[in-house]
């Protein structure tokens, strides 16, 4: 047994044979190391490509381990063994040879140790290839015959029937040139009868990888044109082979395919990643790494307001699909390529967004309209990763939207609150394994909200009696209880803000006169100014000197009336006091006030249930009318004085004014009878 190179590595490598190994039983070329024959690698002193099927096929087995290589330098070198035993990653290196009997063998185990033949040419191309076969695989194609075979099991065609495209392949890796291994299917006559050559078609080589965790993405072909996939059946010619079926999810796709083929989908090849894996970068290389296009990187960042997209899942190309150009151009006559596309995916993220403060309607962005886009918009969304995968808990722009049409302008302490006359809507981000978290408030139009959206004031016009003002204790109080003042920001921070003019306000409020001169002809303090951090806000406070009241009696009184044959009239009488109406205010202070009264509790009796509540009237000099539930206007000032008016002193009988009870004859019912009035002031008259 001749063994080339050994396990410890101290061989020379390569290892040249300049003359002639002959006569070996069986030779061995270690894992790992270059043989190079410029001579002759024979089993038999006179072994040559013609005899060998008969005198040197039976004897001299070739080895070749795991990543080894057995060159062959010239085209006078001859190679003559009996069976060739390949182990993965095979090396066979010989000129780009024209004629067969270069490397002679009867035999071909590739099964045993799971091996392949990888063909690697040496020198330069011819510009035309002489020979033409009609192999099992790629049909009739132009090809380098590299094995010869003869001698051997005719059944397995002395060991060429071995050779699949998937175990026998080969590639130049100067010029980038890929090579498809076949064999042919009928015998030949030279160098000797029978015999079957094992060759190289020049062809075209694309794999397509993923870089990166496992099954964080996958690649398909879209071919429909003559395309073959499983393994290859010999004498069932193919034009090309995938690695897997058209549409179907791999990490890596590998075709092969013959020079002139072609496919007419747009985009041939695609990639996806799987959430949440992106796509980091893409390279295109030749088949020894250099780099053919190293794509712009895809920028991962994103930003809703700058407009950056952030990271991509997948694409779909025809780059480099026929030729060696990225579009797929040039078509070589001759040569096709081997050309490897990479994606390197990522799930690396990142998140942040921010606070914001929302008007509940009014403006272009507004809580009661307010969309996803925009609420993505307005907190600013920044990160790394894929802007689709963002995620919100539970329904955020539900409750933004509703808390837009919801809120109001407050009227009392009670509904200047929390979801009342403002909103916080806390809204959690999460993409991938980050998460953030907004704030958003909403606050009615009538608030100021600064540029950035960031703070507001909110604080609205007032009036107040001189009383009143008198009783002020603080600006908290007359914030809280009259002008409603907040300040707001976007985080959900509460705070007071400042009176900036007049200066002491609360402080002056406490004395206030009449004659102040902070106030105007009409009563007014205006501007009231209050500001909060570079926000301001002008308001009006109007001030009432005096008061205005009304004292009513207690209890009416229709006498006892006695069961008659015509309609019963009594007029109300009160013992004790009068309906009068008390107005102190004096200037623009006074307003024009009207009286009503409302028949609150039905007039009727306490035994007999009898009701006399439609025939409980108001009279006037003008008119008569029923007094209902509904408040009934019996007094209007329009042109007020200060004064005290009694409004009841016409009221009689004699003067056909007042309250009265008018009781037709079918509601005349003996008992006691009793009812309810209430009266109301109004600083307004009605129409």
């Amino acid at each position: 047994m001749i063994q080339f190179g050994d396990r410890s590595g101290g061989a020379s490598n390569p290892i040249m044979i300049t003359g002639k190994v002959v006569n070996f039983t069986s030779a061995k070329v270690i894992s790992g190391v270059n043989t190079t024959v410029s001579g002759g690698l024979l089993n038999g002193t006179n072994a040559t490509a013609t005899n060998h099927a008969g005198t040197y096929s039976k004897h001299g087995t070739i080895e070749m381990d795991e990543d080894s290589i057995l060159a062959v330098s010239s085209l006078t070198s001859v190679i003559s063994g009996s069976e060739l035993i390949a182990y993965p990653n095979a090396t066979l290196s010989t000129p780009y040879v024209q004629t067969s009997g270069l490397i002679n063998l009867s035999d071909l185990d590739l099964s045993t140790n799971k091996g392949n033949l990888f063909w690697k040419p040496i020198g330069n191309p011819p510009a035309s290839i002489s020979n033409t076969y009609n192999g099992a695989y790629w049909g009739t194609q132009s090809a380098f015959p590299i094995l010869t075979f003869n001698g051997g099991d005719t059944s397995t065609k002395s060991g060429a029937a071995n050779i699949t495209p998937n175990n026998f392949s080969g590639v130049d890796s100067a010029k980038n040139y890929a090579f498809l291994g076949d064999y042919t299917m009928s015998s030949l006559a030279t160098p000797s009868n029978p015999t079957w050559i094992g060759y190289v078609v020049p062809g075209q080589v694309r794999v397509y990888n993923t870089t990166g965790d496992a099954d964080s993405g996958n690649w398909q072909h879209h071919l429909k044109s003559n395309i073959t996939t499983g393994n290859p059946v010999a004498g069932q010619t193919m034009q090309a082979w995938a690695s897997v079926a058209s549409d179907t999810d791999a990490s890596s796709v590998k075709v092969m395919y013959v020079m002139g083929y072609s496919d007419s989908t747009t985009a041939p090849f695609s990639f996806t990643a799987k959430a949440p894996y992106y796509i980091k970068s893409r390279t295109a290389t030749a088949f020894d790494g250099k780099v053919l296009n190293d794509y712009p990187s895809t920028n991962p960042n994103f930003d809703v307001n700058a407009g950056t997209t952030g990271a991509t899942r997948n694409f779909g190309t025809r780059d480099y699909f026929v030729g060696n150009q990225q579009d797929g151009t040039n078509d070589q006559a001759t040569y096709g390529s081997y050309i490897v596309q990479n994606v390197t995916t990522d799930n690396t993220t990142s998140l942040s967004a921010g606070n914001y403060i929302l008007p509940n309607k009014g403006s272009a962005v507004n809580a009661s309209s307010l969309t996803q886009a925009q609420l993505q918009k307005i907190v600013g969304l920044k990160g790394v990763g894929v802007i689709t995968d963002i995620t919100t808990s539970g329904n955020p722009l539900t409750s933004i939207n509703n808390a837009g049409n919801t809120i109001q302008d407050p009227t009392t302490s009670d509904t200047n609150v929390k979801d009342k006359s403002y909103a916080e809507i806390p809204v959690s981000w999460t993409l991938g394994k980050n998460s953030t978290n907004s704030n958003i408030v909403v606050l009615p139009q009538a608030a100021v909200i600064s540029s950035d959206s960031q703070t507001a004031l909110n604080v609205y016009d007032a009036s107040m009696t001189s009383d009143d003002a008198h009783n002020l204790k603080d600006q908290k109080d007359l914030d809280g209880n009259w002008t409603y003042a907040l300040a707001f920001k976007a985080d959900g921070t509460i705070e007071e803000p400042v009176i900036s003019s007049p200066s002491d306000l609360v402080t002056t409020l406490q004395t206030i006169q009449a004659n102040n001169p902070i106030i105007d002809g009409d009563g007014n303090i205006r501007p009231v100014t209050y500001t909060y951090n570079g926000l301001s806000k002008d308001i009006t406070l109007n001030l009432t000197f005096g008061a205005i009241s009304l004292s009513t009696p207690n209890s009416y009184d229709f006498g006892t009336l006695d069961v008659s044959p015509k309609p019963l009239i009594s007029w109300a009488t009160s013992p004790a006091s009068d309906v009068v109406v008390t107005d102190t205010r004096t200037g623009s202070a006074l307003k024009p006030w009207y009286v009503s009264v409302a028949q609150t509790q039905d007039l009727k009796g306490l035994t007999n249930d009898n009701n006399l509540a439609s025939y409980l009237f108001f009279k006037d000099s003008t008119e008569s009318k029923v007094i209902t539930s509904d408040a009934l206007q019996i007094y209007a000032n329009t042109s007020p004085t200060t004064g005290t008016f009694k409004l009841n002193q016409n009221w009689n009988s004699s003067s056909d004014e007042g309250i009265q009870l008018n009781i037709p004859v079918d509601h005349q019912e003996k008992g006691t009878y009793e009812g309810q009035l209430t009266w109301s002031l109004n600083n307004v008259p009605s129409n």
